[in-house]
C-alpha cells in the first residue's frame, strides 16, 4: 500500500505549534509528514529540534510554494499562515493545477489554537479550502450561524478538537500527595477523591472567592492577525541565554540548594505569555505574585515556562521579557526559576499548572496535571479570559497563601466538550475526510479574490499590480478560443499548427506561472509574514538538503528563480527553436545550460 503524504506549510513559529497536533495524528495514522517552513532559522531552537527529530523539513517561500512540484507530489496540504496568505495560497494552487495539468492535492486549513475574537473575519479568509478544521462545537456553532443563509453554507468543515498530544490518550488527573501529618487518618486536608475514578468529588471542590470578578478597563489595542485573535507569545530582548540560565542558579527544574538526601520538591509550572498581560506594571505584578508563592512554598519548585528566549523572535514583540523581570526582583527565591525546557518535559513531572489564557492549558490536561486559570488581571476579551471563564478552574494566584492551598479540581465537562477537548473530537475526522478526497472535485467558492488578498498581503500597491497583471494574463490564456472550421484540404496542416500553438501556449503559461511565483516570493518576503513585527533577514535560497538546489537571482528585475523554472527555460528555448528553424543563438544556448528534459 502506498504511503500517503501530507505537507504542512507554516510561516511563523506559532503556526508550527498549531500544526503540531495534526502532524502527530497524521504520523500515528501512517502518513508521511513534511513541514514546509518559511524561514527555519527564525524558529526557536527547541521547536526546530523537535521538528527535525520527528518529521521532514523543507525551507520554502510559502507564497510561491503552490507552484512547486513538491506540492503536487502530496496527497494533502495543510496551510498555517496569516489570513491574506491563506487566500493567495488557495487561488495560486488552483491556477497551478490548471497550468501544470496535474491533479491537485486536497487543501485544508485550521484555526491556530483558540480564537478569542474576530472568528468571522478569520473564517472569511479561509472560505474556498477543500475543508476547514474547527476546534469544537463552540466554533462549529459560530461557523453555521455565520454562513447558513449564504452561498458558502456548503463549505466543508470538520471538528479536529483541542487535544495537543493527539498520538496518545490523556492521562488521569494527578492528585498531589498531601503534606505528612502526625495523624494522617484524622487529617481532612485536601479534597476527597473518588476511589473508582481517581477524580476529586465535585461537591468537595473548593469554591471560588465570593468577591466579584474584576472587569478591567479596555486594554490598548494590539496588532493582531486578521484571522487569529488568540494572543500568540512573542518578544525578544538582547540578553545572553547562558547568563540567564546561570542567574537562575540551576538546571531548569532543580533547586541549586538541593542535596541528594533532600526530599524531592513538587513542581509548579506557570506558562508565560509574552503579551498577556502586556503592560510592564502588570507583568511586574505577575512576577511578584509568583515570587511570593515560591517564598511561601519551600516544598515546591516554581518554574516560569518562558514562551521564547530573549533573543528569539515570534509574532508579537515584548520588550519586557519575563527573564528580565525575574532578574529585577530585589530578592529572588532560590526555588523560582525561568525555564526554556520543552513544555512536554516539564508537564511530565509537574504537580500543578497555571496560566492566564495560554492554550498550554490543554497540554496540561493531556498530562493530567491539576490546573488553574489565573484571574488576577480581570476579564479582557482580547486576552481570552472570557473563553476560560466557565472552565471551572478560575483562581486568583494572589489570594493563595501558598501552593499547598491551590485548589485541585477537574475542568468542567460541559465547557471541555464545547471547546472541543476529548472524545469524540480528534484530527481523525480530518484525516478520514482527506483519505476519501476526490482530486477531480472542484474547489469550494472563495469569498476573498486573489486580487484582494494580494493587495492586503504584499508590501506595495505597485508589487500587487504587477502580480495581478501576470495572474490575469495566465487566466486569459486558459480560456477556450473559438476558431472557424478549416477547409478539408487545409485540415491536416491546421491540426499540426494547432498542436504546435497549444504546446507553445502551455510553455508560455508555465513560464508566466514561475514569473508570478517569483514576484509573489519577493512581495511577501518584503512584507514579511508578520507586518506588525520586525521581520528577520531572509535567506535567498529555496533549496533543501536533499536536492542541493538553490534559488538564484537573474536579470535586471532581481527576481528569484525557483529550481523548477530551469526546466521552463529549456521548454521556452525548444519552443522558440520550433518556430525559428536553425541553430540556437548563443544566448539561447546559455539559457538551456541546465540538464535537458527528455524529448516530448
Amino acid at each position: 500500500m502506498t504511503t500517503r503524504r501530507v505537507l504542512l506549510a507554516c510561516d511563523i513559529d506559532s503556526q508550527v505549534f498549531g500544526a503540531l497536533p495534526l502532524a502527530l495524528a497524521f504520523a500515528a495514522r501512517g502518513w508521511s509528514v513534511t513541514f514546509a517552513i518559511e524561514s527555519v532559522r527564525t524558529l526557536p531552537q527547541q521547536l526546530l529540534e523537535r521538528l527535525t527529530r520527528d518529521f521532514a523539513i523543507i525551507e520554502r517561500s510559502i507564497g510561491a510554494l503552490p507552484t512547486e512540484d513538491v506540492v503536487f507530489d502530496q496527497d494533502a496540504v495543510g496551510v498555517f499562515v496569516t489570513g491574506s496568505r491563506l487566500a493567495m495560497f488557495r487561488h495560486l494552487l488552483e491556477l497551478s493545477s490548471r497550468v501544470k495539468e496535474r491533479p491537485r492535492p486536497a487543501l485544508f486549513c485550521n484555526f491556530n489554537g483558540l480564537v478569542f475574537e474576530k472568528f468571522e473575519e478569520g473564517l472569511a479568509w479561509r472560505l474556498g479550502y477543500d475543508v476547514i478544521g474547527l476546534n469544537g462545537p463552540r466554533d462549529r456553532d459560530a461557523f453555521v450561524d455565520f454562513l447558513h443563509s449564504t452561498q458558502y453554507s456548503r463549505q466543508p468543515s470538520v471538528i479536529v478538537g483541542l487535544r495537543r498530544k493527539t498520538d496518545t490518550p490523556p492521562r488521569p488527573l494527578k492528585i498531589p500527595a498531601p503534606k505528612p501529618e502526625p495523624d494522617a487518618a484524622a487529617s481532612d486536608d485536601g479534597a476527597p477523591v473518588d476511589a473508582e475514578t481517581a477524580q476529586p468529588s465535585p461537591e468537595a471542590a473548593p469554591a471560588e472567592a465570593d468577591e466579584p470578578a474584576i472587569v478591567a478597563e479596555a486594554a490598548d489595542p494590539r496588532p493582531e492577525d486578521a484571522e487569529d485573535a488568540a494572543p500568540t507569545d512573542a518578544g525578544a530582548v538582547a540578553e545572553d541565554p547562558v547568563e540567564e540560565a546561570a542567574s537562575d542558579d540551576a538546571a531548569p527544574v532543580e533547586d541549586a540548594a538541593s542535596t541528594p538526601t533532600a526530599a524531592p520538591k513538587k513542581l509548579f509550572v506557570f506558562a508565560e505569555q509574552v503579551v498577556v498581560p502586556r503592560s510592564l506594571r502588570e507583568r511586574q505584578n505577575l512576577v511578584s505574585v509568583l515570587a511570593r508563592l515560591a517564598s511561601a512554598s519551600p516544598d515546591w519548585q516554581v518554574v516560569i515556562k518562558a514562551r521564547t528566549r530573549p533573543d528569539e523572535q515570534t509574532f508579537h514583540q515584548q520588550p519586557n521579557h519575563i527573564s528580565k523581570l525575574v532578574k529585577a526582583l530585589r530578592k529572588k527565591p532560590r526555588n523560582l526559576i525561568v525555564s526554556y525546557e520543552p513544555l512536554d518535559d516539564l508537564l511530565d513531572r509537574a504537580d500543578l499548572f497555571a496560566t492566564v489564557s495560554s492554550t498550554a492549558l490543554f497540554d496540561a490536561f493531556d498530562y493530567g496535571v491539576p490546573s488553574m486559570v489565573a484571574t488576577d488581571f480581570g476579564l479582557r476579551n482580547a486576552d481570552g479570559a472570557h473563553v476560560f471563564f466557565a472552565s471551572g478552574l478560575l483562581a486568583r494566584l494572589g489570594d493563595l497563601k501558598s501552593l499547598d492551598d491551590a485548589p485541585i479540581r477537574s475542568p468542567d465537562e460541559r465547557w471541555m466538550r464545547r471547546m472541543g477537548y476529548g472524545a469524540p473530537y480528534s484530527p481523525d475526522a480530518l484525516i478520514d475526510w482527506l483519505e476519501t478526497f476526490d482530486p477531480d472535485r472542484p474547489m469550494p467558492a472563495a469569498f476573498v479574490s486573489f486580487k484582494s488578498a494580494t493587495h492586503v498581503a504584499s508590501g506595495s500597491a505597485a508589487q500587487a499590480g504587477r502580480i495581478c497583471e501576470i495572474w490575469s494574463g495566465i487566466e486569459t490564456s486558459l480560456l477556450p478560443k473559438d476558431k472557424a472550421e478549416p477547409a478539408a484540404e487545409e485540415h491536416e496542416a491546421a491540426q499540426d499548427e494547432a498542436a504546435q500553438d497549444v504546446t507553445t501556449a502551455a510553455v508560455e503559461r508555465r513560464a508566466a506561472l514561475f514569473r508570478l511565483a517569483s514576484l509573489i516570493s519577493d512581495a511577501l518576503g518584503s512584507a514579511g509574514p508578520d507586518r506588525g513585527a520586525k521581520a528577520a533577514p531572509r535567506r535567498q535560497d529555496t533549496g533543501d538538503a536533499s536536492r542541493h538546489a538553490h534559488g538564484r537571482r537573474q536579470g535586471g528585475a532581481d527576481r528569484l528563480v525557483l529550481p523548477e523554472a530551469r526546466d521552463v527555460l529549456v521548454l521556452q528555448a525548444r519552443a522558440r527553436q520550433a518556430r525559428r528553424p536553425g541553430p540556437l543563438k548563443p544566448a539561447a544556448r546559455r539559457a538551456v545550460s541546465a540538464p535537458r528534459l527528455p524529448p516530448r
